[in-house]
């Protein structure tokens, strides 16, 4: 390992402006600028500091987050196994030592490949921790920056950085370098292959899986096709996607077992009935909005698919590596319409839908019920007194509260049709498809009962000494002649016979 970012190769005129973009918190991204400072080129590079993961230091390193660092420092150490490397006791907030970067940068851009890969051995090397000012401000000395201060110019940079890395398209947890000819490389491939994109611009991909890592953003995708595993997958969605496969539109509607959110539907040359199959999977309240990609090579089944609102459609000639670009072009789409969507129907605080999304999920659920004449249930549901927690605790002590509730309501109910909202206020609603009135008081009783496990202390409650909630229970079976409106006020009346007959426990709507 070279021990100095001295010597390095003067630049040459023709070769491609390679941008980096990478996370001081990144092994991956660490590993990369060992192997620029190995090849001494790092000087030539445009390194571009960004998060990866903003999110992660919203909560403490848990075990779980302990577990997910040790898979991928190993599978660095598989990939780069002469490149020296530990797991540091902890993964530290990077924001402020990409601050520094980002003002020396600007300021003193002579030390900057100094200094971040000063800040990249501490860490990956020494297991020091470079979200402590000591640390860094020892590296700024030994940089030769000791008196350096943070600037407004520099913070801006590091926005701008972020955002042109997001609207790249990147997607992925690792170091992302673009070239002035337009091309793109991800993580760190062999060294043949990034000599030649240093030096040419572009470089071609042997595998797609040298561009993934353990702590990649995978894309889930369902495969519907009759014979089991019959699709073979291109090679750049084995690098970013995980699939699960179904043999019938109904199998996935049923299930229960999505441990991610779905981004994709593929048909693999159906056999059955093609329309029954989208419209079953664009009126079920779990896939109607997941983009649906059709295989096959029957011209007349295209055109059908076409006008039913299909994504794409491709035959079995294309190109597999362009219609895995095709593939991932529609991924990236969902998941920025997934941030509009959650912006428009989502409540930030508990994560749960929001009254918006209940009364388009309601209206569409009470169609369903008429059509297919099968039972639909409503829990409406109140927190106990939560006026007087919120003034003996705070406000900031109810908004933990929330959402910790949100996630118990949420553990109660297990299949992918059933929809938990947040009402309004301290008021919730579960809405439970062909569950009739037994099924659903179950369910209530569950939610009543986790929430009394949880023994979240409320000294104010004249129910309780820990937090309890009343819940309203109603049903419209195959035969119910009243209007929507009418079966969610019944719900309310029977949340209001709850809270009456003395809060903590369910009312049915009789």
């Amino acid at each position: 390992m070279m021990n100095s970012t001295t010597n390095e190769r003067s630049s040459d005129s023709n070769a491609a402006k390679i941008t980096v973009y990478a996370d001081l918190n990144c092994p991956y991204c660490y590993v990369l600028n060992e192997r620029l400072v190995q090849m001494k080129v790092s000087s030539s590079v445009k390194w571009l500091p960004v998060e990866h993961a903003p999110d992660l230091y919203k909560h403490s390193f848990t075990e779980l987050d302990r577990q997910d660092l040790i898979r991928e420092v190993d599978d660095v150490i598989s990939k780069a196994p002469g490149v020296k490397l530990i797991i540091p006791a902890t993964r530290p907030n990077s924001l402020h030592a990409s601050k520094i970067l980002a003002t020396i940068i600007r300021e003193h851009p002579e030390k900057a490949v100094a200094f971040r890969t000063a800040v990249y051995r501490a860490l990956w090397q020494q297991g020091s921790d470079i979200s402590d000012t000591d640390v860094l401000n020892q590296l700024l000395l030994t940089t030769g920056l000791p008196h350096l201060q943070i600037t407004a110019a520099a913070e801006n940079d590091l926005l701008n950085w972020h955002t042109a890395w997001e609207q790249g398209h990147f997607a992925r947890n690792i170091p992302s370098l673009e070239s002035s000819t337009g091309f793109k490389l991800l993580g760190f491939p062999p060294q043949e292959q990034l000599e030649q994109f240093m030096y040419s611009g572009k470089a071609k991909v042997t595998s797609f899986k040298d561009a993934s890592c353990v702590a990649s953003i995978r894309y889930t995708i369902a495969i519907i096709s009759e014979a089991h595993k019959s699709w073979p997958k291109p090679d750049l969605l084995e690098a970013i996607s995980q699939h699960n496969y179904y043999t019938s539109a109904e199998a996935l509607t049923s299930s229960a077992q999505w441990l991610h959110p779905l981004d994709m539907i593929v048909i693999n040359h159906p056999q059955q009935d093609l329309i029954h199959t989208i419209k079953l999977l664009k009126h079920t309240s779990s896939t109607q909005y997941i983009p649906l990609f059709l295989l096959t090579n029957d011209e007349s089944i295209s055109l059908e698919a076409g006008r039913c609102g299909v994504a794409d459609i491709a035959p079995d000639n294309v190109h597999e590596e362009i219609l895995g670009h095709r593939i991932v072009r529609i991924l990236r789409t969902k998941r920025s319409s997934d941030k509009l969507f959650e912006i428009a129907r989502i409540d930030s605080l508990t994560g749960l839908y929001n009254r918006r999304e209940f009364d388009i999920a309601i209206e569409r659920e009470w169609r369903q019920r008429l059509r297919e004449k099968q039972a639909l249930s409503l829990l409406m549901i109140d927190l106990d007194h939560f006026k007087a927690y919120n003034d003996t605790y705070g406000h900031s002590m109810g908004d933990e509260v929330l959402p910790r509730f949100a996630r118990i309501v949420e553990s109660c109910i297990n299949r992918p049709v059933d929809l938990a909202v947040l009402y309004g206020g301290e008021e919730f609603a579960v809405i439970l498809p062909n569950v009739n009135i037994d099924g659903a008081e179950h369910v209530a009783k569950l939610i009543c009962e986790q929430t009394e496990k949880h023994d979240i202390e409320h000294c104010a409650s004249a129910t309780s000494h820990h937090l309890t909630v009343s819940i309203g229970v109603t049903e419209a079976t195959q035969v119910t002649d009243i209007s929507m409106a009418e079966f969610i006020n019944r719900a309310d009346k029977a949340l209001y016979i709850a809270k009456k007959n003395g809060r903590n426990q369910l009312a049915r709507y009789n």
